[in-house]
């Protein structure tokens, strides 16, 4: 039983992150038929704009990620003070909602690498 429901919650949690990066693209999906091809046009690999959206979102998930880490403790610094709100409010989200942190996570990700 014990085996059962640890794959139950694998699979729950793999889905609700897979239903965050589908939600995105078909988020992006929608807002480029509904007129905004010129902005994701811009949007390339290579632009300037592309290169801020993947560093912020993927340095943003990076250090959730080392957060969540068991070995990371994050220190008593000026930006863990500065991300310390953001930090406890992920850290309660994932307590209290563990499939929808990993639906967000999953729209993160996808976020992350679409510049």
């Amino acid at each position: 039983v014990e085996r059962k429901e640890a794959w139950a919650r694998l699979l729950r949690f793999g889905l609700a992150l897979a239903a965050g990066a589908a939600l995105f693209l078909l988020l992006a999906g929608a807002a480029i038929s509904l007129g905004a091809a010129p902005l994701f046009a811009r949007m390339t690999f290579t632009s300037t704009a592309g290169r801020l959206l993947r560093l912020a979102v993927g340095g943003l998930l990076v250090l959730l990620g080392l957060l969540q880490w068991r070995g990371a403790t994050p220190g008593s610094g000026t930006v863990y003070q500065v991300v310390k709100p953001l930090i406890e409010r992920q850290a309660r989200l994932r307590r209290q909602r563990p499939t929808l942190s990993f639906g967000l996570f999953g729209f993160g990700y996808i976020l992350a690498g679409f510049g």
